[in-house]
């Protein structure tokens, strides 16, 4: 298994990223699975700040482990990057490609290039907005309590990987796909991302009915089975939005070319900012009592 083998769809959940796994694996050159979040699983060893509580010490765990590395000259980059490989072994086996698409990779970004600066990356870009109404509709989600779990992806994802891609702007294995782009003008899309991954492209790559690499527990409900239709959110979610726009800013939209029909600072996006706050400090368990302590009642009530 070389890294050369190795394509990575990385994005906010909610982009459109098991759809175009599912084109560009539809053919016989390309071999995927369901999100495996392998490289995740390395996450404390190749970005520790990741991991926020253990019932170990782990900001001691990393120290001791980094004095073992530096006494005897360890590689641990290079230590993870071979058990990795090894690990996609398996699924490259009478092909020429893997992919690997777990769109929460955007947390360690820097880190892939890092462990594989011969993959190709594909970055999948969709407007915010879009994402969080995708995410409300698509998982039933009723409460800010509830959208609270994607707060990461929603607040830290779309600058990280704005970043990541002005950094790496001349990386010709940095691949920037637009959704639109993909809904809009698929057959154009597709065949130039075939040929950015030296993929062999035909029309018939474009019918997926029959392509099942992909499914599997994580990824899209929408892909892997019929889902019950998409319902409009509420009024909640809406005022959420607009906040949550003001919160990323005209620059942000401009810069994508993302449409935003109205933003600004919002109550209700105020409370999804405290809900992390009070989660970080005093935990899910007591997360009501102490915001029943800092809102009026009135304010809770308006939430539920």
């Amino acid at each position: 298994m070389k890294e050369e083998q190795l394509i990575f769809i990385v994005s906010q959940p909610r982009s459109g990223s098991t759809y175009l796994q599912n084109l560009l694996s539809n053919n016989t050159q390309t071999n995927t699975t369901s999100e495996p979040w392998l490289l995740l699983a390395f996450a404390p060893l190749i970005k520790p700040g990741l991991v926020k509580q253990s019932s170990y010490d782990h900001r001691a765990a990393i120290e001791a482990l980094q004095l073992y590395q530096n006494k005897y000259d360890i590689n641990m980059t290079e230590h993870v990057k071979q058990v990795a490989l090894t690990m996609y072994t398996p699924l490259a086996e009478n092909y020429e490609f893997i992919i690997d698409k777990t769109p929460r990779y955007w947390e360690i970004l820097d880190e892939l290039v890092s462990l594989f600066p011969k993959s190709k990356i594909i970055v999948l870009k969709r407007n915010p907005l879009d994402v969080v109404t995708s995410m409300i509709q698509t998982w039933d989600i009723k409460t800010l309590e509830q959208l609270n779990y994607f707060r990461r992806d929603l607040l830290e994802a779309p600058n990280q990987i704005d970043a990541f891609l002005d950094k790496h702007k001349n990386n010709k294995n940095i691949i920037e796909v637009s959704y639109n782009q993909l809904i809009n003008d698929k057959v154009s899309t597709v065949k130039l991302l075939y040929n950015q991954l030296g993929l062999v492209y035909n029309d018939d790559v474009l019918d997926t009915s029959k392509n099942t690499k992909y499914k599997g527990k994580y990824g899209d409900p929408y892909q892997n089975s019929q889902s019950k239709p998409k319902q409009p959110i509420n009024k909640v979610f809406q005022k959420f939005k607009i906040g949550y726009a003001n919160y990323l800013g005209k620059d942000y939209f401009s810069k994508n070319n993302f449409t935003c029909q109205t933003m600004k600072p919002t109550m209700v996006f105020d409370y999804f900012i405290n809900l992390g706050a009070f989660r970080d400090k005093v935990g899910l368990f007591n997360l009501k009592r102490e915001l029943s302590l800092l809102y009026k009642k009135t304010i809770i009530t308006y939430f539920k």
